[in-house]
């Protein structure tokens, strides 16, 4: 595996779709608050200085920015394989 890092603005109110990652993901809060979950479970809000992980075989059900109003940055170190593509769009488990 190779491990690839990467900052993620959202907008305010902006949204990813489900999604997958290669292999193990990290996550940290750099700014603002996000609405985070895996494989369909009940979204958790995370703040500036929080952290997650991504298991390897996850889903990624809900990415998003818990503000209509300010902008949320996350930084991710995604693991996988070099060449591979870092998402690929997912069915929520369930």
């Amino acid at each position: 595996f190779q491990g690839t890092m990467l900052e993620v603005t959202y907008p305010p109110g902006a949204a990813s779709a489900a999604h997958q990652h290669p292999g193990p993901t990290f996550g940290y809060v750099v700014r603002g608050k996000i609405r985070w979950a895996i494989n369909g479970e009940p979204a958790q809000v995370l703040e500036a200085g929080q952290s997650f992980f991504e298991p390897m075989g996850s889903v990624h059900s809900t990415s998003a920015n818990a503000s209509e109003t300010e902008p949320a940055v996350i930084s991710v170190v995604i693991l996988g394989k070099p060449g591979e593509a870092l998402s690929k769009p997912a069915a929520i488990p369930g």
